[in-house]
């Protein structure tokens, strides 16, 4: 081996400004680049995540990190399943969890059942409620809302299934639909019993101002066109437009029907359509514009 070389090498050395420009480069990079201190969370991610361990097993850790995932957020969804109308989690329940549960379905077969399902478990959250005494009428206007707007999504959603030439799904699922609506139509009735009062409080009113029309027309051979709002305005407005008052009883006015037949008419009923007959047609009856 050639050692002359090693020797002259270690005969070259740096002269005194040659280190001092060096140490110069060194100060200056420390004051540009200083140092971290390092923390017990920076150790262990760093270990964690460039360990051997860590490179080889992955799949594991993404897991734990799923499941802590799940159960931070996850937990309150699974909780909002059980939840009522009222409760804290409903809204959770209906907007998110039955939303994520719709859109998750694959297929036309699929997203049928799942919203046909929910439209169902409304029904059975009313029979909940009303079996704790709870079914108030928020709750029920809650369920109406939901249920509604569920059920004519189901529907369409079986039209669909029917227009694609699926007709046995599409069968499958109205009979599981009809089968569900007449198990519950207790509670069915209880949620639209409102609804059915207020149609049949609307159509009795407007059989009241027909009733109302036609006695008006009889005592004064006019016809008038008018839709009252109640018996009472009629009344009123047929009693203080004549310069002398005419006192009619409402009940007897609007309940019976004045017979045409003069036979069976006795002497005082007589008196008082004749005076009746007398005053109504001096009324100068507005056209009253329709409601």
């Amino acid at each position: 081996m050639n050692t002359d070389f090693f020797k002259k090498i270690k005969m070259e050395n740096l002269t005194q400004e040659e280190k001092a420009e060096g140490l110069l480069n060194l100060k200056s990079f420390m004051a540009s680049h200083p140092a971290r201190q390092k923390t017990f969370g920076n150790n262990l991610t760093g270990w964690l995540f460039y360990s051997p361990w860590f490179t080889k097993n992955r799949m594991v850790v993404g897991s734990a990190f799923a499941l802590v995932i799940f159960f931070a957020g996850g937990g309150v969804m699974l909780a909002a399943n059980s939840a009522l109308p009222g409760d804290l989690l409903y809204p959770v329940k209906i907007h998110v969890n039955e939303k994520v549960e719709s859109a998750t379905a694959i297929g036309q077969k699929k997203k049928a059942e799942v919203i046909v399902k929910q439209a169902i478990t409304r029904l059975d959250e009313a029979e909940k409620l009303s079996s704790e005494h709870r079914l108030t009428e928020d709750s029920k206007k809650t369920i109406n809302a939901v249920f509604s707007t569920q059920l004519e999504e189901g529907s369409k959603n079986i039209d669909e299934l029917k227009k694609t030439g699926k007709e046995r799904e599409a069968t499958e699922i109205d009979l599981a639909l009809k089968e569900a609506l007449s198990k519950h139509h207790l509670i069915l009735s209880e949620l639209l019993e409102d609804d059915r009062e207020d149609r049949e409080e609307k159509t009795k009113q407007r059989e009241e101002n027909a009733k109302t029309r036609r006695k008006i027309r009889s005592w004064g051979g006019f016809d008038v066109e008018t839709k009252a709002t109640t018996t009472e305005s009629v009344i009123e407005w047929a009693t203080t437009t004549t310069e002398s008052r005419v006192e009619i009883e409402a009940t007897n006015t609007l309940d019976k029907t004045i017979k045409d037949d003069s036979d069976e008419k006795k002497p005082d009923d007589e008196k008082n359509l004749l005076d009746i007959e007398q005053v109504i047609p001096k009324i100068d009856i507005p056209h009253i514009k329709e409601i």
